[in-house]
């Protein structure tokens, strides 16, 4: 019995759901704001979420080489909100694979954003 558990837990192992291959994305809102979207990206390559409440944390969404200048845009029932990255480098840093979490506040309507490896 205990060999047949000890094979089970080696092929639980063996199919890892690990993110070593894919980056995964979540919107930490650090704000007093309710931001009822926020979209993250380029044009026509964005991700969006849905409501993301005042000092909450979204749900992980897949992305694709996205990168550390990237603009990022969220609504709110007051406005709109948003980051527009000036960097020397118009590319700025990939992200890489894994978890991230990125963390938004505002001051007046420009987002400021702290990236997190998780």
């Amino acid at each position: 019995m205990r060999l047949a558990l000890a094979f089970l837990l080696l092929a639980l192992a063996a199919c890892d759901t690990s993110d070593s291959d894919i980056t995964l994305l979540r919107v930490e809102n650090a704000t007093e704001i309710d931001f009822s979207s926020v979209a993250i990206g380029s044009p026509g390559q964005e991700v969006t979420w849905g409501t993301v409440p005042a000092g909450s944390v979204s749900e992980y969404r897949e992305v694709e080489e996205l990168s550390t200048r990237t603009n990022i845009v969220a609504e709110a029932a007051d406005g709109l909100y948003s980051h527009i990255p000036m960097h020397d480098s118009p590319f700025g840093e990939p992200l890489g694979r894994g978890r991230y979490t990125f963390l938004l506040d505002v001051d007046g309507s420009i987002i400021e954003l702290d990236i997190e490896r998780d």
